[in-house]
């Protein structure tokens, strides 16, 4: 029997694939979820075998009001009838008519503008002013997530300036579009804090969480050293003594990246699992600290370690940086 779905559909493309498989049934498939991607797939419950009966799902499609209804929501509802033999399987992809000009790149209700160049803070809000936007404000960690996977270089400044010690109070911001302070991913470690501006600087992104790759995918690598190895490393005295960093202009896969520095420990660090499923680094020294970011590491993820360019710090507004414009799709 096929399933009784109702779809409220507003200017979405779907393209959907019916098969009939008769064969016992498999509940592997996830029932329903929220989908934020501008193009996915949905599969009946157990594909590709048949779906059991007596099951509902729901699909949530969360896009742009533009490219959805009103409320910019899309439900997919998935009945199976309650008695009866499995039924068949199906397969539902969709695509979302992207609503940002060419460049940009959408999340929810608004299109967002990765800067590869660097520039300071009041040149970087300059030039997004120049785009009829605003340096990004983040109002979720979801939103978070698709700025932080799309930065182009680290660190990288958004729409924010402190209002006080962020080390007193993390909400000790204001988002320069007047929007509201309702969420903030500050640099939380005890015991040391990297930048510490009293107020009127700029907030940026910089690398701090981690995560696990494919080892053979390419990225940059971060080293550290106790002293500098030339113009393109940059220190700071403190709080740390003598504490020095360098970002590669390359990219590398991660045993390339060894090769490049000695790396210790989104960039490469020398972080790595061994064959017994154990995190440690790269010179068999046990892990001491917990950067892992949220969810990770993840079991599909990969056996090798990126630090993610994640965290909120404040800086003088002087300090160039690649920046994120934002601005309503």
């Amino acid at each position: 029997m096929f399933p009784n779905m109702k779809m409220v559909i507003g200017l979405l493309a779907f393209q959907a694939l019916f098969c009939g498989c008769l064969i016992s049934a498999s509940v592997s498939q996830d029932c329903g979820g929220v989908l934020t991607e501008p193009h996915g797939e949905i599969q009946s419950p157990g594909y590709s075998y048949s779906y059991p009966p007596n099951i509902h799902c729901r699909w949530v499609i969360q896009m742009s009001p533009l490219l959805l209804s009103r409320s910019g929501t899309l439900y997919i509802d998935f009945t199976s009838d309650v008695d009866g033999e499995s039924g068949f399987r199906f397969r539902l992809t969709y695509v979302a008519q992207d609503a940002c000009e060419e460049g940009w790149q959408q999340f929810g209700s608004h299109c967002y503008f990765f800067s590869d160049e660097v520039m300071h803070f009041d040149d970087a809000q300059a030039d997004c002013e120049g785009r009829d936007a605003q340096l990004g404000s983040i109002h979720s960690k979801e939103e978070l997530m698709f700025v932080q996977e799309r930065v182009k270089t680290s660190p990288c400044w958004i729409g924010a300036t402190n209002t006080g010690y962020l080390t007193e109070d993390p909400f000790n911001f204001e988002f320069i579009d007047g929007t509201a302070n309702d969420y903030h991913n500050i640099w939380q470690w005890d015991g040391y804090h990297p930048f510490n501006c009293v107020t009127g600087c700029g907030i940026l992104l910089v690398p701090d969480r981690w995560a696990n790759r494919d080892c053979l995918e390419t990225r940059q690598v971060i080293c550290d050293s106790m002293m500098s190895h030339g113009q393109d490393w940059r220190c700071w005295t403190d709080p740390m003594p003598d504490l020095c960093f360098h970002v590669s202009t390359e990219f590398f896969t991660f045993d390339e990246a060894r090769a490049y520095w000695a790396i210790n420990g989104e960039f490469w660090i020398g972080l790595i699992q061994d064959a017994s499923g154990v995190w440690q680094w790269v010179d068999g020294s046990p892990i001491d600290v917990d950067r892992w970011e949220e969810g990770n590491p993840t079991e599909a993820g990969g056996e090798c370690g990126v630090i993610t360019t994640s965290s909120w710090d404040d800086l003088e507004r002087e300090y160039s940086a690649s920046y994120v414009c934002k601005k309503s799709s």
